[in-house]
C-alpha cells in the first residue's frame, strides 16, 4: 500500500494512524523518467584511518616494484655497457701490448716461422675463456695472422664497420657468423666482435679483432648489475618505512579534521532547528494568539450589532473578523514551513505531507508514494525529512514546475527516496550555486549522507525537470 497526496480536487482519508486510502477520482501519472543525467554528485562515507593507510601503503608498493623494476632493467642496460666498455679496454690493452710487438714485417709478409712464434704467444697468453678467436687485418682485407691457420692470407671485402675502425677508437658489436670470414666460427652460441686499431713495427696501420664469449659479457655485466640491487631494494623498502608513519599521521589529522567538520555540521543544524523552533513558537504564543482573540472580538460585536439599522458596520466588522481568521491560518501554514511537526511524534507520513501541503496552496499537483509498514530509525527518518525538506523548497523557489513526486521506495537493507519535478531544470554549469542555495543548502545535505553512509545525487536538464535521489541503510 502506497500513501498520495494529490491536489485539492482529489483529497485523502486517514484511516489510521499510518495508512491512507484515496477518495474517488484516481491519481495522477507520476512525472515522467527522471531526466537525462547531466550532475551528478556521490558522497561516500570517509574510510578509517587503517583502511586508508593501508591502501596508501598497497598502493606505495605497487609504485615502489614499479621504479624497482626499472631500476633493475636501468642497472642491467649499465652492466650490460659496463662490461662491453670493459671487454673493449682490455681488447685494447691486449692488441697493443701484446700483439702490436710481435707484429714484424716477417709476419706481415706472411713467413711461417714468424707466424708460428706468434700463434704460440696468442695460444699460450691471449686466448681464453673469453676471448675464443684473434685476426688481424691489413687495410686490403687480408688476414694477416689468426689462431685458425686456414683463415691465414685469405682476402675478404671489408665491411664499412671494419674499415672504419682503422681509423679508431675501438669499437664492439655482435658478431655476424653468417660473414664468409667466419665460416670456421661455431655457431648457436653468441660472440662479439671487438675491433683495437694498431700499428705493425714498421708503422703500417693494421686491425686487431678480438671474439668474445656472449656469458662473458652477460656474467660481467650481472656482476655489476647485482652489486647495485641490494642498494635499490634498501633505499625503496627504507622509503616505504619513512612514508607509512608519515601517511599514519596525515590520516588521522584528515580523520580528526572530518570529525570536527561533523560536528559543527551537526551543532549548526541543530542550532538551526532550535532557532526554527524558539521563532515558531514566539509567533504561535504571541500573534497567533492574538490574533485568536482579536478574531472571536470581532466576531462577538457583528453579533451585538442590529442587523437592519447597523448592516454596515456588521458587515464590516465581520469582513475584518474573516480576513483576521484567514491571516492567522496563513500564519499556521507558515509555521508549518519554518518548524515542521515532530517526524517522530507526527509519522513519517504525515511529516512529509505537511512539507507538500504549500506546493498544493501554489497549485502544483503534488504525489506521495510510501512503502506500508515502513519503520526507520529516528535518525534516518530525520535524513529523509531534510533532505525531502530541502527538496521541496528548491522545488518551490526555483523550478516552476507544475508537478513534483515524493517517493520511497525499499531495495534490499536501503531505502531510497526520490524527489521528482517536471520544472524548467538547469545547466551543469550553474549548477553547483543552485544546489548551494537555500537554508542549508544541498551542500549541508551531501555532507549530512556521507555522515549517515548514504549516496546522494542530482539529476538536472534544461527543460525537463530536476531529481534528487537518496539513497541510505534502514538503520
Amino acid at each position: 500500500m502506497s500513501v498520495r497526496l494529490l491536489d485539492r480536487s482529489q483529497a485523502m482519508e486517514r484511516t489510521s494512524p499510518r495508512r491512507w486510502r484515496l477518495r474517488p477520482g484516481g491519481a495522477p501519472p507520476p512525472p515522467t523518467a527522471p531526466p537525462e543525467q547531466k550532475e551528478r554528485m556521490r558522497v561516500a562515507r570517509p574510510s578509517s584511518v587503517a583502511s586508508s593507510v593501508l591502501t596508501f601503503s598497497i598502493s606505495g608498493v605497487a609504485a615502489l616494484a614499479v621504479v624497482g623494476v626499472v631500476a633493475v632493467v636501468a642497472l642491467r642496460n649499465v652492466g650490460t655497457s659496463q662490461a662491453i666498455q670493459e671487454a673493449t679496454d682490455v681488447t685494447e690493452v691486449v692488441a697493443r701490448v701484446a700483439i702490436a710487438p710481435q707484429l714484424t714485417d716477417e709476419v706481415v709478409a706472411g713467413d711461417p716461422e714468424a707466424i708460428a712464434g706468434l700463434d704460440r704467444l696468442v695460444k699460450e697468453k691471449v686466448l681464453n675463456s673469453k676471448i675464443v678467436r684473434v685476426k688481424v687485418w691489413n687495410r686490403d682485407g687480408r688476414i694477416l695472422y689468426s689462431d685458425e691457420a686456414r683463415l691465414i692470407g685469405q682476402t675478404y671485402p671489408l665491411d664499412t664497420e671494419k674499415a672504419s675502425a682503422f681509423a679508431g677508437p675501438s669499437s664492439a658489436d655482435v658478431s655476424d657468423l653468417s660473414g664468409p670470414e667466419n665460416v670456421y666460427e661455431p655457431h648457436g652460441q653468441e660472440l662479439f666482435e671487438v675491433y683495437a686499431p694498431i700499428r705493425s713495427v714498421s708503422n703500417e696501420p693494421l686491425l686487431f679483432e678480438a671474439y668474445l664469449t656472449g656469458t662473458s659479457i652477460d656474467s660481467s655485466a650481472r656482476r655489476t648489475w647485482l652489486a647495485f640491487i641490494p642498494a635499490v631494494v634498501l633505499g625503496l623498502v627504507v622509503l616505504e618505512l619513512i612514508q607509512v608513519p608519515l601517511a599514519w599521521s596525515m590520516a588521522r589529522r584528515i580523520a580528526k579534521t572530518q570529525k570536527e567538520r561533523e560536528l559543527l555540521l551537526t551543532r549548526a543544524i541543530e542550532a538551526s532547528d532550535e532557532e526554527r523552533r524558539r521563532i515558531a513558537a514566539g509567533i504561535h504564543d504571541g500573534v497567533v494568539q492574538d490574533l485568536v482573540g482579536l478574531s472571536f472580538s470581532l466576531t462577538a460585536v457583528g453579533n451585538r450589532l442590529d442587523a437592519e439599522e447597523q448592516s454596515d458596520a456588521r458587515s464590516s466588522v465581520m469582513q475584518a473578523a474573516a480576513n483576521t481568521r484567514n491571516n492567522i491560518r496563513q500564519l499556521r501554514q507558515l509555521l508549518v514551513d519554518i518548524y515542521p511537526p515532530s517526524v517522530h511524534g507526527a509519522g513519517l507520513a504525515a511529516a512529509l505531507s505537511d512539507l507538500l501541503s504549500p506546493l498544493q496552496a501554489k497549485g502544483i499537483a503534488a504525489y506521495l508514494d510510501l512503502p506500508r509498514g515502513a519503520s526507520f530509525s529516528p535518525g534516518v527518518e530525520a535524513l529523509i525529512f531534510r533532505v525531502a525538506r530541502e527538496s521541496l523548497q528548491n522545488v518551490a523557489r526555483h523550478a516552476e514546475a507544475s508537478r513534483v513526486e515524493l517517493r520511497l521506495a525499499m531495495e534490499s537493507s536501503r531505502i531510497v527516496l526520490t524527489v521528482d519535478d517536471n520544472g524548467k531544470g538547469f545547466v551543469p554549469a550553474d549548477g553547483k550555486s543552485r544546489l548551494d542555495d537555500g537554508h542549508f543548502g544541498l551542500r549541508l545535505l551531501r555532507d549530512m549522507v556521507a555522515h549517515a553512509g548514504g549516496t546522494f545525487a542530482v539529476y538536472s536538464e534544461p527543460g525537463r525537470g530536476t531529481r534528487v535521489r537518496l539513497e541510505v541503510k534502514t538503520s
